[in-house]
């Protein structure tokens, strides 16, 4: 990754995301599909950071 990413914030993962499917989560009162850089799956109501 480089370091010109935007840093947009944190959300909450609403809808688990795994390593090759894209999942939901809740920034700033929307829902947003996501998907996640690393190989590890992310289960709902985790933490994430958003760039």
């Amino acid at each position: 990754m480089t370091e010109d990413l935007l840093d947009v914030g944190n959300a909450i993962v609403t809808e688990a995301i795994t390593p090759n499917k894209t999942g939901k989560v809740r920034l700033m009162g929307l829902l947003w599909c996501a998907s996640c850089s690393s190989n590890q799956g992310l289960q709902v109501g985790e933490s994430v950071k958003v760039i």
